[in-house]
């Protein structure tokens, strides 16, 4: 039976940063999973568009994000697997946290919102975003069904269509030493939020669970990044 890869579950394995233990998200599980609502593409600096999608009171990117320069045109560092060329597309590129958040973060539960390699007029999410998300996907016990796209992951679990349209795929990650694992397995996707030592926060999906837990990850650990996008008024990092 395919599970996660032990180093994603312990991202101090031979490393410095100091062990934390892996945390699930207790998150409210007695709200139903919504039907996100299509929005008109986005498209950032490089050409790509992005199709988004409405989750709660929220829109988010429904498609990793696949961007190789920030906004104002300076390139950004970033992994994609070498075995084939339409990784890109279909699994987005893996980014890790210096470079998806330019180096700005904070320890704060709801941080004004860093921008990053995001484009304009969308942000990083924060881990508060992300426990906003999966309650609005049911919690953290049955969330991983609904963010799901379906018929790519291999278990009935992941079979029915996707609730919400978030649409996550299983496109693994790249350890801090280089090493690519867990694609066609799981996926990890990366808060903006740290306290700058450390692992980073980010939330996991795995083919045998229907959870979307909160877990650990080393800081130079590359994986997948989605955008939200900012809220009238709210203030540009």
């Amino acid at each position: 039976m395919a599970r996660l890869h032990p180093r994603a579950l312990d991202p101090v394995m031979s490393s410095p940063v100091p062990v934390l233990v892996l945390s699930i998200v207790v998150l409210r599980s007695s709200i139903p999973p919504v039907t996100g609502g299509q929005e008109a593409p986005l498209r950032d600096i490089d050409g790509n568009v992005y199709p988004q999608v409405e989750i709660g009171a929220r829109t988010w990117m429904a498609e990793n994000l696949r961007v190789t320069r920030y906004s104002d045109g300076e390139p950004l560092s970033f992994s994609t697997y070498p075995d084939s060329i339409d990784s890109r597309e279909s699994f987005g590129l893996l980014y890790d946290w210096a470079a998806a958040t330019r180096g700005i973060g904070s320890s704060a539960g709801r941080e004004p919102g860093i921008q990053g390699l995001c484009p304009i007029g969308w942000r990083l999410p924060s881990e508060a975003d992300w426990e906003d998300l999966v309650n609005a996907m049911g919690g953290a016990s049955v969330a991983g069904r609904a963010a799901k796209a379906p018929g790519h992951w291999g278990t009935p679990l992941s079979q029915r269509a996707s609730a919400t349209g978030f649409n996550a795929l299983p496109a693994g990650f790249q350890d801090f030493t280089g090493v690519f694992l867990d694609r066609g397995v799981g996926t990890f996707f990366l808060a903006s939020t740290w306290a700058g030592e450390g692992p980073v926060t980010a939330f996991a999906l795995e083919t045998t669970s229907s959870e979307f837990r909160k877990v650990r990850l080393h800081p130079r650990d590359r994986v997948s990044v989605r955008c939200l996008k900012r809220e009238r008024g709210e203030p540009a990092s």
